[in-house]
């Protein structure tokens, strides 16, 4: 085991919080990355460490069930790597529409790491295509949450490295799981429909994206006198608006039959090529959904986690 996991796997022994779970997370995201991309012939993709984190939170959820709850939804057309996440502060739940991305290898002075599959165009076979990021809005819009993209990083730029280490003051593997609020690529990045420039894990890192460990760090704020919009814009989410919306119960009425992990979920038929690529066309579609109640994971269960 490296130095660093060493290190953030004692101080989430010590702490047993979805804070340090995170961080975890995050810092084994990048020594997966690291030394899948240093292998000859080995890839690593998004929908694997989307995977992972998913699978980390049934354990976390199974170790601390009234603190986390992980549900899923009974529909075919639904996108693994789309993901709903609740957070509770100050009582009421927060939403999140999540939408994974992975940063692609191309260290280079010329051909910096960039997130190439965040251009992506939805409905390319209706008379009215779009970038993947408007459904991503849009659904974030009706719910009266906030979107993200979820970033799965590494970054063999040594530059980049002690830019970032320089000017955060965290330890750069940290950023193996990192997020950023999607409208705030507006104007910088993306113009109605257009990306007129690919983000990179440097410009992106250097200021606004955030480990994703800082976005749970919004709960040890509650219970204050911490204004909530105080309380997201110290998580980089100074984007928000008056369609923000507090909810009293982690649910809305969506038309989907969201189901416990916890419980059997019926069996999934096998879809047929084409409808499974016309569902991974279809925009923001998420498949679970996650509920964070409480930040301690009091259990003996959480020694099994990463394991």
């Amino acid at each position: 085991m490296s130095g660093i996991l060493t290190k953030i796997h004692q101080q989430f022994m010590a702490s047993k919080d979805v804070v340090s779970f995170i961080k975890l997370f995050s810092v084994v995201t990048w020594e997966k990355i690291a030394f899948v991309r240093r292998q000859k012939g080995l890839k690593f993709h998004e929908v694997t460490a989307t995977q992972n984190l998913l699978f980390q939170f049934r354990l976390l959820a199974e170790a601390n069930p009234s603190g986390v709850i992980m549900y899923e939804a009974d529909s075919e057309k639904t996108n693994g790597n789309d993901i709903e996440l609740y957070i509770k502060i100050n009582g009421r739940y927060i939403f999140f529409a999540c939408q994974a991305k992975i940063v692609y290898d191309k260290s280079s002075a010329r051909r910096p790491d960039t997130y190439d599959s965040i251009k992506h165009l939805i409905n390319k076979k209706t008379p009215n295509p779009e970038e993947q990021i408007e459904s991503l809005l849009r659904y974030a819009k009706r719910k009266g949450g906030i979107p993200i993209y979820l970033f799965y990083n590494y970054c063999a730029d040594q530059k980049t490295v002690n830019d970032i280490v320089q000017s955060s003051s965290e330890n750069i593997e940290v950023y193996g799981c990192s997020y950023v609020d999607a409208r705030s690529l507006i104007g910088n990045y993306y113009s109605i429909n257009d990306w007129h420039t690919i983000p990179t894990f440097r410009s992106l890192h250097i200021q606004q994206a955030k480990p994703f460990y800082k976005l749970f760090e919004t709960m040890e704020l509650s219970d204050t006198s911490i204004n909530l919009r105080d309380m997201l814009r110290s998580a980089n989410l100074e984007n928000t608006d008056d369609n923000l919306t507090q909810y009293e119960r982690p649910f809305d009425e969506d038309g989907n039959n969201w189901v416990s992990t916890n419980e059997a979920l019926p069996r999934r038929q096998k879809s047929r090529k084409k409808s499974q690529e016309g569902t991974e066309d279809a925009g923001f579609a998420p498949r679970y959904r996650l509920v964070i109640n409480d930040l301690q994971i009091d259990s003996p269960l959480a020694q099994w986690l990463f394991l």
